[in-house]
């Protein structure tokens, strides 16, 4: 009888090792005695048992170790201009009424998508992103002294003002091995950035103008990314993080439309810079998916902004210079990561 009891408290300690993963505790009669199976060993079975096991999830141990990560999922970004622009002002040059922060409104939908994949002693990685419809207007009862670029205004007319802005990114870059989780990375990125701004005066058609931008960015690019944690056995959480730069040759354009026929068109080509930052909380669902939320933050300079256009255009008669500002953009992300 205590043999039978022996024996079926063996078997039973066997499968809940076995169920942690732990190699069996039956005795190795094979091959020189007891070996990895000693009861001694399995001691402190419940003491070094993974519990985030226990619960069903799945911990740094258990991500995979294959060459290829694909991540995919949506932005909700806003844009932030770079300064007050003046557009409608009481006054010749006098105090700004309507300017670009106006125009600063709420958050539109993104996406983003990218892929990275281990080559050797380094990764690459390919990363488009899109954000647009970052749509903004106002409403303006026009006063007895408010000018539009230095051209008075007839008061009491209401004045619509609409913004809209559209970005497209994609980079190509190469990851260094990871020195401490940490990432060295160098690539190659392309930017196009459009921006409009509209203002519409309803009682009076022939006093409607527009200003449209249109930036293509290429340069270099370098920066860090790395992927740290978890921190705790128990909560299969991580932080991830990236921050990147670059000096861009950037192509502008600017469009000036008076009254829906007048039309001015400059062109430039200058130096700018962008600066990305990134930062996500990241949860292990199984051994190879992963969800991520975090935010984000993209800051250019030195390209074309449709309200900065109005400082250097006269629309009597209508001439037009590029004129340079910066813009803002950022928001929250949601990933999803998956590993084959």
């Amino acid at each position: 009888m205590r043999f039978s009891s022996l024996a079926v408290t063996v078997v039973f300690l066997s499968l809940i090792g076995s169920a942690f993963g732990k190699p069996s505790i039956l005795p190795n009669w094979g091959g020189g005695g007891w070996g990895r199976g000693t009861v001694e060993r399995h001691a402190s079975l419940f003491h070094t048992a993974r519990p985030s096991r226990v619960l069903g999830l799945f911990s740094h141990w258990d991500r995979c170790d294959t060459p290829v990560t694909v991540r995919a999922g949506a932005l909700f970004l806003r844009r932030d201009y770079g300064s007050n622009a003046p557009i409608v002002t009481n006054g010749p040059g006098g105090p700004t009424i309507v300017g670009a922060d106006h125009l600063n409104g709420g958050y539109a939908p993104g996406l983003h998508a990218s892929a990275r994949c281990r080559v050797g002693r380094f990764y690459l990685e390919g990363r488009y992103m899109q954000g647009w419809n970052f749509d903004d207007s106002l409403n303006r009862i026009s006063g007895a002294t408010d000018f539009v670029d230095g051209v008075a205004v007839a008061p009491g007319i209401n004045h619509r003002v609409i913004a809209g802005t559209d970005f497209q990114s994609a980079d190509l870059n190469m990851l260094s091995t990871p020195l401490h989780r940490t990432r060295l990375v160098s690539g190659f990125r392309f930017i196009r950035l459009d921006d409009q701004l509209q203002n519409r005066v309803p009682a009076f058609p022939n006093s409607n103008f527009d200003s449209r931008t249109t930036n293509d960015l290429f340069g270099w690019q370098l920066g860090l990314d790395g992927d740290y944690g978890p921190f705790v056995d128990w909560l299969p959480l991580s932080l991830n993080g990236f921050v990147k730069a670059g000096a861009y040759y950037a192509n502008s354009r600017s469009v000036m439309n008076l009254n829906l026929a007048d039309v001015e068109d400059s062109n430039s080509s200058n130096l700018a810079l962008a600066a990305e930052l990134g930062v996500s909380l990241a949860y292990q669902f199984t051994h190879c998916l992963k969800m991520e939320v975090g935010y984000q933050v993209l800051f250019m300079d030195g390209i074309a902004v449709a309200a900065e256009q109005f400082s250097t255009t006269d629309l009597d008669p209508l001439t037009n210079s590029i004129n340079h500002g910066s813009m803002l953009i950022h928001g929250a992300q949601v990933n999803i990561v998956g590993t084959f």
